[in-house]
């Protein structure tokens, strides 16, 4: 191997490492989704659908939840209680802990009885809309 392809070899590995560190700065978001991003542990932001790139890869999705209504079935104390919600806010809601039936279940944990105002008061501390609370 001569020297002017041994520094060709060695640039084109240069060239190919690059390509890829820079490529690992892309990140899609899905239609319907929204993304928490953070650098280093740190928010940078929410994003929707939509192609990204972060020139460094210590960007990261932190968190991906669904734009569209969620819900579920949830029973606290005995009872059984219907719930739709919507994420309204994607930092909030991620940094609440992400989990509805956990943020409802930590909050009323010592209560004696719970009435649908206080689901619906917990839903929308982390960052959600409630649309619909039933009990039965």
């Amino acid at each position: 191997m001569t020297e002017t392809e041994l520094l060709l070899t060695i640039a084109s590995i240069l060239a190919l490492g690059i390509a890829l560190w820079m490529l690992s700065g892309i990140i899609y978001v899905k239609d319907g989704t929204i993304a928490v991003v953070e650098k280093k542990g740190f928010y940078v932001g929410t994003y929707t659908k939509r192609w990204l790139f972060f020139f460094s890869p210590a960007y990261e999705v932190v968190g991906r939840y669904p734009l569209a209504p969620v819900s579920l079935t949830l029973e606290i104390q005995g009872k059984t209680y219907h719930i739709s919600y919507q994420i309204l806010d994607a930092k909030t809601f991620h940094y609440s802990g992400h989990d509805v039936p956990w943020a409802i279940s930590l909050a009323l944990k010592n209560k004696q009885t719970i009435t649908l105002g206080q689901i619906q008061d917990v839903i929308r501390a982390i960052g959600c809309a409630c649309i619909e609370a039933k009990g039965e």
